[in-house]
């Protein structure tokens, strides 16, 4: 590890252990500050990461804060990074975590591995270089299954639009406040850095307040803040307090965005013949667009064009912390099922939440494939809050 490295980890470590020592969560805060610095320490470089917002920029801004919602968090993403090492190739993913535009990638999956692992399907990373190979094998119903995790933005957007996102929710974290609100574009830089200095501005008058807080930048962001403590208390929509939702300028309508993916990664790294899944991750769509994918029955059309695509599954993550009015509590898990085309929404542990849609293979191809692993969508609050769970018992005995 380079020197530099060696003396932020060194500095962090020494920050929790003075000053986080009497929190409830501080010991194993810095275990789990321990563990992530054994794991990506050598390979993410904090301070100076890419541009001077990206989004590696809010894990940087989570080892720094001594405050227990954030120990919490760190304690679970510590788990995370504990149970995807426990999948063959998974150096391939977090050597990503160390190249800025492929940051995004990392996350995205590791996310789905762990979605399989936990749902007890055996998997493997399967990243070759210079090779187009899918980013899974996975074995499902007795069959070697190709699986690739992609992102419905182009890189471009989807890296801006996250670094853009990133710098309120570190302003946000930072100042123990719950950002949220919706973007018209990406800004530019200097549209982000007169916004940076609204939201500091906001967070103080929020939490020296204690109100909710209204910012905007015209023609491009309306942002609402208040103070962690407060959020369950203020009425504001599921997207608009907790989350932010993103226009991305696309010449395209989505669900035909979609189907182009679905042609270039069914031609691509799913052209082994063997059964295979696509899946598309979409962080820039408001929860009610979300929930309309499921009556986009044309997109069944492209799965069918590929004989061994068993089935397309869109996820849309969100963030939703504030809005919960019990304690990061899972509610139940919504399915809906219409013709060959289902959606399932969840919440998640650390106020997140997905809305997940599958479109089958129209003729029925590989069924039980796509079946098993929209089970494993299915079961994922609860695998992800026995994960959990088993890591605060270890660490209660």
């Amino acid at each position: 590890m380079a020197d530099d490295r060696v003396a932020y980890w060194d500095r962090i470590v020494e920050i929790h252990k003075a000053k986080g020592k009497d929190r409830p969560s501080g010991e194993p805060g810095l275990a789990a500050i321990q563990t992530v610095r054994r794991i990506l320490g050598s390979r993410w470089r904090p301070g100076g990461f890419g541009t001077p917002y990206s989004w590696p920029q809010q894990l940087e801004s989570r080892l720094s804060v001594i405050y227990e919602p954030n120990y919490k968090w760190l304690i679970h993403f510590a788990k995370k990074l504990e149970a995807l090492e426990e999948i063959p190739g998974y150096e391939s993913v977090l050597d990503q975590f160390g190249l800025p535009d492929r940051y995004p990638s990392a996350l995205m999956e590791m996310d789905f591995g762990l979605k399989l692992k936990l749902a007890s399907i055996s998997c493997k990373y399967d990243f070759q270089r210079g090779t187009p190979t899918p980013d899974l094998v996975a074995q499902i119903d007795g069959k070697v299954v190709d699986i690739e995790v992609t992102s419905l933005a182009r890189p471009t957007d989807d890296t801006a639009g996250m670094e853009a996102m990133s710098a309120l929710i570190t302003i946000a974290i930072q100042g123990k406040c719950v950002a949220g609100g919706i973007w018209a574009k990406a800004p530019s830089r200097v549209e982000l850095e007169r916004i940076r200095k609204k939201a500091h501005a906001a967070v103080n008058e929020a939490k020296t307040e204690r109100k909710l807080v209204e910012f905007n930048e015209p023609g491009v962001l309306s942002c609402i803040v208040c103070p962690e403590d407060m959020a369950t208390q203020v009425q504001q929509p599921p997207w608009n307090l907790g989350s932010f939702v993103m226009r991305t300028p696309q010449r395209l309508p989505k669900k035909d965005r979609l189907a182009r993916t679905i042609e270039r990664k069914g031609k691509e790294q799913l052209s082994r013949e063997r059964p295979s899944i696509l899946v598309v991750y979409d962080r820039f769509s408001n929860p009610d667009e979300a929930r309309g994918f499921v009556n986009e029955k044309e997109i069944e059309l492209s799965v069918g064009a590929f004989s061994n695509l068993a089935g397309v599954i869109l996820v849309c993550p969100f963030m939703v912390t504030s809005l919960m009015a019990e304690e990061q509590r899972p509610s139940p898990t919504r399915k809906e099922t219409k013709e060959n085309r289902t959606l399932v929404e969840y919440m998640l542990p650390d106020g997140e939440a997905e809305i997940c849609t599958v479109w089958r293979h129209p003729m029925g191809k590989h069924a039980a494939v796509i079946e098993r692993v929209l089970q494993g969508l299915e079961g994922f609050p609860r695998n992800l809050s026995s994960l959990f769970a088993e890591h605060q018992a270890t660490m209660d005995v």
